[in-house]
């Protein structure tokens, strides 16, 4: 057996790197290139069957062929990379691909790498470059909260829907799983659903298009923890969001003015700008079983949108994320994809959905603290609310 060298049993001993001996492994061409820019547009002329690329595009990366193209044309330039003196840079469109990719199947790198004909480092690169890049260019133009008019088209859609007067979104929060971060009090990201998650916190209009995300807050801290730290919440405690400009049409009931609000479940608080059902123990009054049904009517768009969102985008069920900030950016951009995807009128295949993703929605867990039922205003809105409802639209 030969002996080693004094310089080889140092990079033993100490973990020290070998010197490279080669910059790149040479690779053949990934799926990327066979099958979507050739195969499987040859083989839909072919075989005549128009729909057959664009179905690919679909399964694999949510996106139509036009759509995938079109958000090309409009975030592809940013993607862009200059070439090495070593080897020619990755084109836009294979990084964004791949990214896409990516969050709807929730690979490894390792299989992403595989699949696109990478090495697993460049894969790690360009997936995190890719989602800083689109959280930075298309995350606010894609997730906005309704304003003046569009405030009024919100309400009045809501209104269409389950004859809930004033209602300007419904609110709801999820989990996003995620291994155990690295970090001090890592704990705390243990959800009483025994893994380890954040909490994505969504408002939704009528049409399940989220207008406001916000995600990172730990497992274990719970949706109305999140809301009372989030921007939403010091956006509409300032009235800067959830105002609005009605003039002499204000929406008067009995004397007490009815500012627009957001439909909760019981995780949130009651107050005049955020509706939740009556929950008392009993047999309860015609008025309130008519309230509590167009309420649970309103709030399950939010919930749909959950399951649609976990539908396509899989990198929010499971993954093998441990860094929470990049895993609340990957969240972001899914949901402001889901709006796109929504808007574009993206199909969404049954075969996709996970199963219980509609109901695996935040619900107060043991370890919660009791939240107070009701401010005095909230009641008040509520209750004078509920009896017009009931007195225009009754339940049978």
């Amino acid at each position: 057996m030969a002996m080693l060298g004094c310089s080889q049993v140092r990079n033993l001993v100490f973990g020290r790197r070998r010197s490279r001996r080669f910059w790149s492994a040479l690779r053949g061409d990934g799926t990327w290139e066979t099958d979507f820019l050739t195969n499987y547009h040859v083989m839909g002329v072919e075989w005549r069957v128009p729909d057959f690329e664009d179905e690919q595009y679909i399964v694999h990366l949510r996106l139509g062929k036009t759509e995938f193209w079109r958000l090309h044309d409009l975030y592809g330039l940013y993607l862009v990379t200059k070439d090495t003196r070593w080897r020619c840079a990755v084109a836009s469109h294979k990084r964004l691909a791949m990214t896409l990719h990516w969050l709807a199947h929730g690979y490894t790198y390792s299989e992403l790498a595989r699949v696109y004909a990478v090495g697993k480092s460049t894969a790690v690169e360009m997936v995190h470059s890719t989602v800083t890049i689109l959280l930075q260019r298309m995350v606010k133009k894609s997730i906005r909260f309704p304003e003046g008019d569009e405030l009024k088209r919100v309400m009045l859609e809501f209104g269409e829907l389950a004859h809930l007067e004033r209602c300007a979104g419904a609110i709801d929060g999820t989990f996003m799983k995620i291994k155990k971060p690295h970090i001090p009090y890592a704990d705390s990201y243990w959800c009483y659903k025994k893994y380890c998650s954040i909490i994505i916190l969504g408002t939704v209009d009528a049409c399940g298009i989220f207008t406001n995300v916000n995600a990172g807050r730990a497992g274990s801290a719970g949706d109305a923890a999140a809301f009372s730290t989030s921007k939403l919440c010091r956006k509409i405690g300032s009235r800067k969001w959830l105002t609005i400009d009605e003039g002499d049409e204000r929406f008067v009931i009995d004397g007490t003015y009815i500012r627009p609000y957001l439909v909760a479940d019981s995780a949130f608080s009651l107050c005049s700008t955020t509706m939740k059902c009556y929950d008392e123990v009993g047999v309860l009054p015609a008025y309130r079983r008519t309230f509590n049904h167009r309420l649970i009517r309103t709030h399950r768009v939010v919930e749909q949108a959950f399951g649609r969102l976990k539908g396509r985008f899989h990198i929010l069920v499971d993954n093998n994320l441990s860094d929470t900030d990049f895993a609340s950016d990957v969240a972001l951009v899914c949901c402001a994809l889901h709006n796109i995807c929504e808007r574009w009128n993206c199909p969404l295949e049954n075969s996709w959905l996970v199963d219980d993703s509609v109901y695996n929605m935040y619900r107060p867990g043991p370890d919660d603290q009791p939240r107070a039922d009701f401010d005095q205003a909230g009641y008040l809105v509520r209750e004078k609310m509920a009896r017009v409802i009931h007195q225009h639209h009754p339940v049978a």
